[in-house]
C-alpha cells in the first residue's frame, strides 16, 4: 500500500467517526419544561451552546478530510 493510499485509509476512517459523532449529537437533548431555578437554565443553555459549537468543529473538520480526499483522487 503505498502513502496516499495509506492516508486515504485514515481519512476515510476519521470521516466515518466524525460522521458518527455529528449524528449522535444531531438533536439538542430535550431539558424537559420544568423550571426549578435560574442556575439550572443556565446550565441547559451553556450545554446546548457547547453541543452546537462541537458540532460545528466537526463539520469543519469533515469539509476539510472531504476537500483532502478529493485531492489524493
Amino acid at each position: 500500500m503505498d502513502i496516499n493510499e495509506e492516508r486515504r485509509q485514515r481519512l476515510l476512517l476519521e470521516k466515518k467517526k466524525i460522521e458518527e459523532e455529528i449524528k449522535k449529537h444531531e438533536f439538542p437533548p430535550d431539558f424537559g419544561s420544568d423550571v426549578d431555578g435560574f442556575d439550572e437554565e443556565t446550565n441547559e443553555a451553556e450545554e446546548t451552546a457547547n453541543t452546537i459549537g462541537l458540532i460545528h468543529e466537526l463539520k469543519e473538520r469533515l469539509r476539510e478530510i472531504e476537500k483532502d480526499l478529493k485531492t489524493l483522487e
